[in-house]
This record gives C-alpha cells, structure tokens and sequence, in this order.
C-alpha cells in the first residue's frame, strides 16, 4: 500500500527455497586425483621433478585450484591443473568451483 511503484510490482507468496534449476542434477566437486590419503611419487623429467595432474570431477567451472592454501596457476575453465611439487612431504590440494563447493585431498608425496 505504501510501497513505491516499482516495489508494488513484486508478487506476494510462498518462498521456494529449492535449488536452482542450472544446479539441479550437478555432481557435487571431488578430486579423482590425487585421492585423498594417497602416498604418491613424485613425476620426474631427467634430473628434476616434473608436473603431477590434478583433477576433478563434478562441480562447475571455472575451477581455482590451491595447494597448501596457495593458489596454483592454472585455466579455469579446465578440470585439470598441472603442479610440480616442492620435494617430498604432506599437501593439501583443494578445488574450488564456482558455486564455492570444495573438495580437499590431502596426499604424501615421496
């Protein structure tokens, strides 16, 4: 009644608090690889270390990938991201997707 024109137009009624349709049906986010706990060689190239592939599964792009709380360069509009490890010991990788899920694999590399 005192509202203002362009408030007035807003329809009274129930609130649906289901999901959204565009997320109906997602696979939630987790890492396929490594899998969580996993004890896992670290890659070589000759002399040094080389890369080891990261991936994920469902959740929606775009992806920011992290390892041991720090950002890792990396596309993402891909599922996959390319990270050398320091040398050996314990990460935590994490995935973000865009809907702000999570999926963490906390692995040891040897």
């Amino acid at each position: 009644e005192d509202l203002p024109p362009r408030l007035k137009r807003l329809a009274a009624g129930p609130v649906s608090l289901a999901p959204l349709p565009s997320l109906a049906g997602l696979d939630p986010l987790a890492i396929a690889f490594p899998a969580d706990g996993a004890a896992v060689e670290r890659p070589h190239e000759g002399d040094r270390f080389g890369s080891l592939s990261l991936v994920a599964t469902g959740g929606r792009r775009p992806f920011l990938w992290m390892v041991d709380g720090r950002p890792i360069p990396s596309s993402p509009l891909k599922r996959d991201a390319d990270w050398t490890p320091p040398g050996p010991g314990a990460a935590q990788i994490t995935v973000i997707d865009a809907t702000g899920a999570t999926a963490t694999a906390r692995v040891w590399l040897r």
